[in-house]
This record gives C-alpha cells, sequence and structure tokens, in this order.
C-alpha cells in the first residue's frame, strides 16, 4: 500500500499497516490518492 504523511508530504510503500511516516515519524499519515501514487512511480522511474 501508498501512503503519505500530512506532515512533511513523504511518500512511500509498506506492506500492511503502518503507524508513522518514516521520515519525521509523525503520526498523521494516510492512503496515498491516486495522484499521489502516480507521483511515487513517476520518481521511482527516474531513479
Amino acid at each position: 500500500m501508498i501512503y503519505i504523511c500530512e506532515i512533511c508530504g513523504f511518500i512511500f510503500n509498506r506492506l500492511g499497516e503502518i503507524e508513522e511516516c518514516p521520515a519525521c515519524e509523525a503520526k498523521h499519515i494516510r492512503s496515498a490518492t491516486e495522484e499521489e501514487t502516480l507521483r511515487l512511480q513517476e520518481l521511482l522511474e527516474q531513479e
């Protein structure tokens, strides 16, 4: 599942539930929207 942090904007992929952002450790995360998911895919393709 792809998540986004509402505090720092970090987009990340994790299996299962997650409780905090791996970048800033904030607990304000949610499932990414389709647009945010596409943005992550584009970033990963650039690597």
